[in-house]
């Protein structure tokens, strides 16, 4: 018997029926059997890898570049034309400097934060950046812009606006509002002004209140106090009157370390007793150190707004915190974007207050208690 004949054969016969089912064989290499389709696959795999690899490559460059030339712009006006460590040092100092402005730094005990000491937290409120300023005034939203043409702020078109506020003169009384808030802080040069108000408008997307409140002052030149504008912030989380009030007041905490010792409150003239009343008593904040400014609301609609106003006040009266029923549908209602009530990790002296959902004043220790204030805690 002739095994080679045999053998051969049968090899034959193998790689007749692999043909079959996989095509022809092309060439072998090594004594090794290559299928193109084996071939195809490897070669679309060493492609895809390449491809990769020059996206990784390009990625890291491109990032490379930018922070050079952020780098150079930082340290460029303070090195240019000048050799040396003193050139660097001056460079870092500018740079140091422009982070100051940015934030509002005032050299009030900040030095750990721009020298990179901290206890590694993610919000460490004896780092906040305003500490000495001791007085709250608050704007409270109503709308979010819509268009920020300067010279349209005062027109309705250039706000989202409910049906009910659709009257001539409403867009007016938020400049108004603003205007108000910038020149009671312009009074005072430890004031700090909010502009408080979420997003509450889905049309507007994630615009809030209190930022087109903010582009509104600032697109105005502050109304000729531009010293104010290192003294502006914004709260972006309200979405009724009593948050306006509760969360400027966590918000004044984390930008002062502090509780305000007085505050100021700018609203409708027909909301006042919700406002200096209900709300403040809600709270529990001194009456002697509490202002509200109020302004007028346009003719055309006013006295259909104060009914309005009367039926909210009594609301708030039997449910001070906002919580249930109607109230807090509204609170649902106002957001769109599902921010939820923020300042929970922020402010741990108010925390009880803040998750008091009884239908009864808050009895607690705050921070603004009279016996506190006189010894001087927080």
């Amino acid at each position: 018997m002739d095994l080679t004949a045999d053998s051969t054969s049968c090899l034959k016969r193998n790689l007749s029926f692999n043909d079959t089912l996989a095509g022809p064989v092309r060439h072998q290499r090594n004594g090794f059997t290559y299928h193109p389709a084996h071939q195809r696959r490897k070669q679309k795999m060493r492609t895809q890898r390449l491809v990769r690899q020059l996206k990784s490559v390009a990625v890291l460059g491109t990032a490379l570049v930018c922070l050079v030339l952020f780098a150079s712009s930082l340290l460029g006006e303070g090195g240019v034309g000048v050799s040396g460590r003193d050139g660097a040092s001056e460079g870092a100092n500018t740079a140091k400097a422009r982070i100051q402005e940015t934030l509002g730094l005032f050299g009030n005990g900040t030095s750990a934060f721009l020298s990179g000491e901290d206890d590694g937290t993610r919000f460490d409120r004896a780092q906040s950046p305003l500490k000495g300023l001791t007085h709250l005034v608050v704007v409270a939203g109503h709308s979010v812009l819509r268009y920020t043409d300067a010279s349209r702020v005062e027109e309705n078109e250039s706000w989202y606006l409910e049906p009910y506020m659709e009257v001539p003169g409403q867009a007016a009384t938020f400049v108004e509002h603003i205007r108000s808030g910038v020149e009671e802080a312009a009074r005072d040069p430890r004031a700090i002004l909010l502009f408080s108000g979420g997003t509450t408008k889905v049309k507007a997307g994630p615009m809030t209140e209190a930022q087109s409140y903010w582009t509104v002052a600032e697109k105005l030149d502050w109304f000729g106090h531009a010293d104010v504008r290192h003294r502006a912030f914004t709260e972006n989380f309200a979405r009724d009157s009593f948050e306006n009030l509760l969360f400027s007041l966590c918000r004044f905490a984390e930008l002062t370390s502090e509780y305000p010792e007085r505050m100021a409150v700018i609203s409708y003239d027909f909301k006042r007793e919700r406002f200096a009343g209900v709300h403040r008593r809600a709270l529990r904040y001194p009456e002697a150190r509490f202002r509200f400014l109020g302004s007028e609301y346009p003719a055309q609609n006013l006295e259909r707004a104060s009914e309005g106003e009367r039926k909210v006040r009594e609301k708030f009266e039997s449910d001070p915190y906002g919580v249930h029923g109607e109230l807090k549908q509204k609170l649902y209602a106002r957001d769109p974007f599902v921010q939820g009530a923020r300042y929970t990790n922020s402010c741990p002296e108010i925390q009880p207050l803040m998750r008091h959902s009884g239908r009864q004043i808050f009895a607690g220790t705050l921070p603004w208690d009279k016996h506190h204030v006189e010894r001087g805690g927080r």
